[in-house]
C-alpha cells in the first residue's frame, strides 16, 4: 500500500496548560534534558536551569520565551530510566547529562524557573543504546537516573500502526518550555521507523509519541520536520515549500522494548511493580515493566559541580 501524504497546513503546537487532561497527564513524565552548563542551586534550595532567549526572531511564535542550553527531551519509561535519542548523546560522559521535569509555561501564562530538588536530577549511566552509528533508524538511549522521580513511569506501546493512525507528540522544541502536539499522523511504517507529519524541531529529539489518547509511547521522535532560517539579524521557523507535507521521523518502541525488559528483569524486587509493555511481540499486553514505588523516592541532592569536560 502505498504511503498517506496529509499535510497539516497550521502549526500545532501549542502549551501543555492548554492541552487536554490525559496530555497534561503524559506529560508530568516528560523531562528536558541538557549538558554543558549544570543547574544553580539557591540559597533557598530551589533551582534554576540554564537558558537564554529564543532563537527565533518577533513575531514568530514563542519568541517572546526562553530555551534552555543545549537541550533535548526524554520521557521516564522505568522508575529512574528516561528513554530519549542516542544522536544527542555523547554516552562515553552521560554523567554530563542532567534532566528536569516541569519545565513548562504555567496557568498563569509565566514559564516556570524554579525547581525543587525532587525536579531535577543527574544522569549516572547508561543503560542500553541502539546502534545508530550503523542504522540511523535504531537511534534510542536509556539512561538511569541519579534517583527514582516520584512520576508515573510510561507504558511502551508495540502494537501495529496503519497510515493515517492520529498522533500526540510532547518534548521541547529547541530546548524551550514544553510543547503539545496534535493532528498528526502516521504517513508510513518499517520495523523500527515511523514516518510522519508530526510539527518538530531541534531539541524534540527523544519527544515522546502517542497514538491520539493513549497513555503508551509508540516510539520517541529522531528528525525533525522544521529548522530555523536566517535573513540577516532575523530568524524565524522555516516549515519547508508551502502546501509540502513536514516529514519528522520516529524510533519505534519495538527498537528498545526488549532491552527495557532486561533493564526490569535485573532490577531489585523490592522495586518492582507491573504495569503493561502494551502489544510487545504479538500484539498482546505483556505484564513485568516497573511502576515507580514511592518507598524508593529518597535520594541525595543534585551536586551543582560542571560536568567533565
Amino acid at each position: 500500500m502505498p504511503p498517506v501524504i496529509i499535510d497539516v497546513p497550521a502549526d500545532p503546537r501549542r502549551e501543555v496548560r492548554d492541552s487536554c487532561p490525559a496530555a497534561r497527564r503524559l506529560a508530568a513524565s516528560v523531562a528536558v534534558i541538557f549538558d554543558g552548563v549544570p543547574p544553580l542551586r539557591s540559597s533557598d534550595g530551589t533551582w534554576s536551569l540554564p537558558t537564554k532567549p529564543a532563537p527565533v526572531s518577533p513575531p514568530e511564535r514563542f519568541s517572546e520565551q526562553r530555551e534552555v542550553v543545549r537541550a533535548f527531551t526524554g520521557v521516564l519509561v522505568g522508575p529512574d530510566v528516561l528513554l530519549t535519542t542516542r544522536h544527542r548523546v555523547n554516552v562515553r560522559n552521560p554523567q554530563g547529562l542532567f534532566a528536569a521535569f516541569g519545565f513548562a509555561i504555567g496557568a498563569d501564562g509565566i514559564p516556570k524557573t524554579r525547581f525543587a530538588s525532587d525536579e531535577v536530577f543527574r544522569v549516572c549511566e547508561v543503560l542500553g543504546e541502539g546502534r545508530y552509528l550503523a542504522n540511523p533508524e535504531d537511534d534510542w538511549l536509556l539512561l538511569r537516573l541519579d534517583a527514582k522521580p516520584a512520576r508515573p513511569a510510561l507504558e511502551l506501546d508495540t502494537r501495529p500502526l496503519t497510515s493515517g493512525t492520529r498522533l500526540w507528540m510532547i518534548g521541547h522544541p529547541e530546548g524551550l518550555p514544553m510543547k503539545f502536539v496534535d493532528g498528526a499522523h502516521v504517513i508510513d511504517t518499517s520495523e523500527r521507523s515511523v514516518l510522519t507529519d508530526l510539527v518538530a524541531s531541534r531539541g524534540n529529539s527523544g519527544s515522546p509519541v502517542f497514538r491520539e489518547g493513549s497513555a503508551a509511547v509508540l516510539g520517541i521522535l529522531r528528525t525533525a520536520s522544521l529548522s530555523l532560517a536566517r535573513a540577516g539579524a532575523k530568524v524565524t521557523w522555516q516549515r519547508g515549500k508551502p502546501g509540502a507535507p513536514r516529514i519528522a521521523r520516529v524510533t519505534r518502541s519495538q527498537a528498545f522494548a526488549a532491552r527495557l525488559q532486561e533493564v526490569f528483569a535485573a532490577a531489585p524486587a523490592a522495586d518492582v511493580d507491573a504495569v503493561a509493555v502494551a502489544g510487545l511481540g504479538d500484539g498482546a499486553p505483556m505484564r513485568g515493566q516497573l511502576a515507580w514505588t514511592a518507598a524508593a523516592a529518597s535520594r541525595p541532592a543534585v551536586q551543582a559541580t560542571p560536568p567533565p569536560a
